[in-house]
């Protein structure tokens, strides 16, 4: 039998730099970013069951991804990588969302 694997992407604590298009690069606390983190992984969990939930963290570590490690099957963290940090980083947020997608055909390759 296959398992199967939902990655989820995440990245609690972000910069406080200006997006090219806003002032605020979000309107949520890294506190609250990580209940609707879990809240993400529950729902995984309850609609795949069985399911491998593999965290991708696009942020630097945090003490905040302790209750993380216990919820997921596996965390990757990726906020600490050069180029990850300059898409995420970056005025456009375009830029950092891309990122994901090509650092999952990176890892999974």
């Amino acid at each position: 039998m296959n398992r199967k694997t939902c990655l989820i992407s995440s990245m609690l604590c972000f910069p406080e730099k200006r997006l090219s298009y806003s002032v605020r690069r979000s309107v949520f606390s890294p506190e609250q970013r990580l209940e609707q983190t879990l809240k993400t992984i529950d729902s995984v969990r309850r609609k795949i069951p069985a399911c491998q939930v593999v965290l991708v963290e696009m942020g630097p570590e945090t003490y905040l991804m302790d209750t993380l490690r216990e919820a997921a099957d596996k965390i990757i963290v990726v906020g600490n990588r050069r180029l990850v940090r300059c898409a995420c980083d970056s005025r456009d947020k375009g830029l950092g969302d891309t990122g994901f997608g090509t650092l999952v055909i990176t890892i999974s390759s």
